[in-house]
């Protein structure tokens, strides 16, 4: 199947451009751009064709063969023309100037071919596609197109400062040809100013970056993962994801497997984001390639835990999101989703006497507001269980399926203020890739402190740490045993003794010396093997 790809970068609000003309306009003063294209073998055919002004930066659409209204302007016009004999696609572009009645060609027979692989070259058998894209230097307009061994790829030469050129091939060697166990392929990118002469190259595999990545199980639902890079350093290049390996119907690489899986990529160097995830949980990361060296990641670990959000005041009210209480233990700071669906009981107290009790939902209605007309001591208590989103039932080894949090601070309805609480993200070391520790080991588990300010701008209460104390469970939480916990640095560990079967509950306590505290508690945060 041929797979092509248009894409507008800058909002446009398409409007009938036969516009009704004043009392005595000249309709003579009407502009028409006629773009005729021709495929491979000479014959006319019907395309689409992009058109960007250069001046406005609005792309307009139109049929090759068809006259299309445009306002007075230059433009750029860009097509990919397929020629059915041969099953290839030319990518070619033209700048016009569009006043009165004007024309302009893209002739598919004036393209050259765009061919990259490896050097030393790919072993026989091997799998190789690519997609080439041609764009304006802002990305307001662009063409991209994909192409393979069977089905070849051409480009229409123009150097043009209107034009970039960019490529990105991947290449999957037969199993018996990998060095490595896991070796799953090569992602070769590049761009150019202007449109080349066709662009055919053998790219050096010892420049290139070697990226492993480990995707664990346990802590994500069991749905098929994929693994996509994403080039971001700018230019026509940028947002061509490649999906090791092969094509899905929107014209990307996507490579997907069940976890636990690792695996190795060889990349071009420059800044890449890497992202792995199905529909219920996703991370990425983005990384600074250099080519010859080596990179590795590990994604879906141990311990799922709330993150990013506290209690905050503003306008005399106190408010929580429930976005984050099952976020993975990667997340940054900046990161706003969780890691799929959850539902929370949220339950606001003073004194004993409850103020609130509400459930939110992350998919939906996930924030928790209370109006407060007191300053005093609160306690905010969110108690939240995963769901599969599409109504797939929980796995029984599904790891923290539920995570509670206990916030105590002191409120001042008139003070706009992120409450002067901590979250606890725990890291887990020495954990196998399906997230299980050793019958009768000792996992280490650094606790990190986190206070995320509140609504972009809402300043922090101050805090100072009093205490950070530990506690586990082997018992899904009925009875509990205290953990020690050292502090190294900046850093708390707590040493957790491993039982012989079953999962470990965590939980972590952080008090600072006003009173303030949070009480953090992770449900089979990790299981025993």
């Amino acid at each position: 199947m041929r797979r092509t790809l248009a894409v507008f970068t800058a909002t446009a609000v398409l409007v009938p451009l036969a516009a009704t003309a004043a009392p005595g306009a000249a309709s003579a003063a009407t502009n028409t751009l006629t773009v005729t294209a021709y495929d491979r073998t000479g014959a006319t055919v019907a395309t689409r064709v992009t058109t960007v002004n250069l001046s406005t930066k609005k792309p307009y659409v139109l049929t090759s063969g068809k006259a299309r209204t445009l306002p007075k302007g230059t433009y750029v016009a860009m097509a990919d023309i397929f020629t059915p004999g041969e099953r290839s696609s030319t990518l070619g572009g033209r700048t016009v100037k569009v006043s009165g009645a004007s024309a302009t060609t893209i002739d598919a027979r004036l393209g050259r071919p765009v061919d990259v692989g490896l050097s030393p070259a790919a072993a026989p058998g091997s799998y190789r596609t690519t997609v080439a894209r041609i764009c304006t230097p802002a990305n307001y307009g662009e063409w991209a197109a994909n192409g393979d061994p069977r089905n070849p790829l051409y480009v229409v030469p123009n150097g043009s400062e209107n034009f970039r050129f960019a490529y990105a091939t991947y290449v999957s060697e037969p199993r018996s040809a990998q060095s490595s166990p896991g070796l799953t392929g090569y992602v070769l990118a590049g761009t150019t100013k202007g449109i080349p002469a066709g662009y055919s190259r053998a790219v050096p595999r010892s420049g290139l970056a070697r990226v492993t990545v480990g995707t664990r199980s346990g802590a994500i639902f069991p749905d098929e993962h994929s693994m996509t890079l994403d080039y971001r350093g700018g230019g026509c290049l940028s947002r061509m994801p490649q999906h090791p390996a092969g094509w899905d119907d929107d014209n990307n690489f996507r490579y997907t497997w069940p976890a636990p899986n690792r695996t190795t990529v060889h990349v071009t160097p420059g800044t890449w984001e890497l992202s792995t995830g199905s529909n219920t949980s996703e991370q990425s990361r983005t990384l600074a390639l250099t080519g010859g060296n080596s990179y590795s990641l590990t994604f879906f670990r141990a311990v799922y835990g709330p993150h990013r959000y506290v209690p905050w005041v503003a306008r005399r009210v106190i408010s929580f999101s429930t976005l984050g209480m099952v976020a993975n233990p990667d997340s940054g700071l900046s990161d706003y989703s969780d890691a799929g669906a959850t539902r929370s009981t949220v339950t606001l107290t003073r004194s004993g006497k409850t103020l609130k009790k509400q459930t939110r939902d992350s998919r939906s209605a996930y924030e928790f507001r209370y109006r407060i007309s007191s300053a005093g001591w609160y306690g905010l208590t969110v108690d939240s269980r995963r769901y599969h989103p599409e109504g797939a039932p929980t796995p029984s080894w599904l790891l923290s399926p539920r995570t509670v949090a206990k916030f105590r601070f002191h409120a001042n309805p008139d003070l706009y203020r992120t409450m002067p609480v901590h979250l606890v993200r725990f890291a887990a070391s020495g954990l196998d890739s399906q997230n299980r520790a050793k019958a009768g080991s000792t996992t280490s588990v650094q606790l990190k402190l986190e206070r995320p300010q509140q609504y972009h701008d809402a300043p922090r209460a101050k805090s100072t740490v009093k205490s950070v104390t530990a506690q586990v469970s082997y018992d899904n939480g009925k009875t509990w045993k205290k953990v020690g916990v050292t502090k190294s640095g900046s850093k708390w560990i707590a040493s957790v003794k491993n039982p012989q079967s079953g999962f470990v509950t965590l939980r972590a306590k952080v008090t600072d010396t006003k009173g303030n505290s949070s009480d953090i508690t992770i449900y089979r945060a990790y299981r025993i093997a």
